[in-house]
This record gives C-alpha cells, sequence and structure tokens, in this order.
C-alpha cells in the first residue's frame, strides 16, 4: 500500500546536505523519536532515516529520505493507522522540528491508482503462476 508523505525544503540551507547537517538532522529528530534512529542508507547522493514517532496516541513508523544534492526532504508515515489528518500533523511536526517547509502533499487522489492495484493483485496460486520455459542447454 501507498504511504502517505510529503516533500520538504530547507528553509536554511544553500547547496549540498554535508554529514554535519544530517547530523544535527539525527540530534533533533532523537528528542522527539520514540525509538532509536537508524541510518538505513547514507550514500553520496541520499540518506534515509528510520525510527517510530508518537501520534495521536500512538507510535507509528516514519521514514525521512533526505536528497543530499538537491536539499529536499521526503517524509514518509509508513502505516495506515493514521488518519490523513493525524498523518499531516504529524508531517508538520517533523518538518518544523528539521527545519524544514513543505512544499508537496501526496493526495488521497494521487494515491487512488496504486491502492487499486494492490486490490486487484492476481493471486499467487501454483495455477496462476505462467509456466516457466526450459532454457537450452549449450
Amino acid at each position: 500500500m501507498p504511504c502517505i508523505f510529503c516533500i520538504a525544503v530547507f528553509m536554511a540551507l544553500a547547496g549540498t546536505v554535508t554529514a554535519a547537517v544530517m547530523d544535527t538532522m539525527e540530534e533533533r529528530l532523537a528528542g522527539k523519536a520514540a525509538s532509536p534512529i537508524k541510518r538505513v542508507t547514507d550514500t553520496g547522493s541520499v540518506a534515509r532515516l528510520e525510527f517510530s514517532m508518537p501520534a495521536a496516541g500512538k507510535v507509528v513508523p516514519v521514514a525521512v529520505t533526505v536528497f543530499k544534492k538537491v536539499g529536499r526532504v521526503r517524509i514518509q508515515v509508513l502505516t495506515h493507522d493514521l488518519t490523513r489528518p493525524d498523518a499531516e500533523q504529524l508531517e508538520e511536526e517533523l518538518a518544523q522540528t528539521l527545519g524544514l517547509r513543505i512544499v508537496e502533499r501526496s493526495s488521497a487522489e494521487g494515491e487512488a491508482p496504486v491502492r487499486e492495484a494492490f486490490e486487484q493483485e492476481p493471486a499467487s496460486s501454483p495455477a496462476a503462476q505462467p509456466e516457466a520455459s526450459p532454457r537450452p542447454v549449450r
């Protein structure tokens, strides 16, 4: 299922995101997160942080993906246990914590085709699987 997400930009950063900026982001999130911050991906162009946050009386998984070269961030709420308003409130809280400004949000209309595709997935029974043709031996 698709996740509710938003795209944000740094309000006070010109240029690429440095290691020091990433460290500062992790420190800020650590003060709010309900679980340790895990940097699951960190390359020269992208970093992904995963952790849990309290929201609407629950603890929910969140991912923050930083596109370092362009200074953009995707904040994803990785559950459907929150209403859209609660998820957007959590996104706002995270953006404020990180010094970001949200510039775009996912929409229910945009997610509809993905939801429909998930609902129409074919059965995984052996009868529904195409038969593999043998490869010639050389």
